[in-house]
């Protein structure tokens, strides 16, 4: 039956309904919602009974519409289906209301179980990577995987502590990063970690952290090498040349 209020009667083989005092029963609006518990991107579905009838039905997940259907000439209707949008972990309101204004609330709940912590793969701790120069390592890592989905955040810097890292990239849908060339680093020693963050805001935590020397030699090194081997270039030919005229 549609929202409203319903006189109850009763009467039997002896007693007439006049002679029964009537009273007034309240119809209000009723939903079912199927699952209560999920993740990002669950199915869902939601019935009710009890509102206007023949209205247009809006199904609201937070603030979010998420579904529509309408009530049938009792007031009723089945299986509006929403997928769980994103959001944070803990207790959200799904409401249907009718466009009279009848409304009901339930509680759907966001899973609050975080991600694994992903593993390190490259470059491996204590590696050396690149020669000379600036340099714009790819850095791997494990995927993660999980119902609500993946993000994960990635950090690189100078000290082991990561307080101020050089490089902060949030947001990341693949297990890998290269550096850009406004990113590159110059000779010396870095530490990086990655953590995953799912769609429910569940946070893996730090992964461990590795470090890696950035090149063999310092740019001012190899210059003073160079310069070295080209000095050393030119005696020879100079020592060569002179021994030549002088025995001739």
């Amino acid at each position: 039956m549609p929202r409203g209020t319903y006189d109850v009667t009763a009467e039997g083989e002896n007693t007439d309904k006049d002679d029964i005092n009537q009273l007034s029963f309240q119809l209000n609006p009723w939903t079912l919602l199927s699952p209560t518990q999920g993740h990002v991107d669950t199915a869902a579905t939601i019935s009710g009974t009890g509102f206007a009838a023949d209205k247009e039905m809006t199904i609201r997940y937070d603030d979010t519409q998420v579904g529509t259907g309408s009530t049938n000439g009792k007031g009723s209707f089945s299986n509006i289906s929403f997928s769980v949008p994103k959001s944070k972990h803990g207790e959200h309101p799904v409401t249907a209301e009718d466009t009279m204004g009848n409304a009901v609330t339930v509680t759907f709940t966001m899973e609050a179980q975080p991600p694994a912590k992903p593993a390190l793969v490259s470059p491996g701790n204590g590696d050396n990577v690149g020669l000379v120069g600036s340099i714009t390592p790819t850095f791997q890592w494990s995927a993660v995987t999980d119902d609500s989905g993946v993000t994960y955040s990635f950090q690189l810097g100078d000290s082991k502590n990561l307080t101020a890292p050089l490089v902060l990239i949030t947001g990341l849908t693949e297990a890998s990063y290269t550096l850009t060339d406004d990113q590159s680093v110059n000779y010396g020693a870095y530490y990086w970690r990655v953590k995953a963050i799912d769609n429910a805001q569940n946070d893996s935590g730090w992964s461990t952290v590795y470090s890696f020397q950035a090149g063999l030699l310092s740019l001012w090194l190899f210059i003073v090498i160079i310069a070295l081997v080209v000095v050393l270039i030119g005696f020879l030919v100079y020592f060569f040349i002179w021994r030549r005229s002088y025995y001739d």
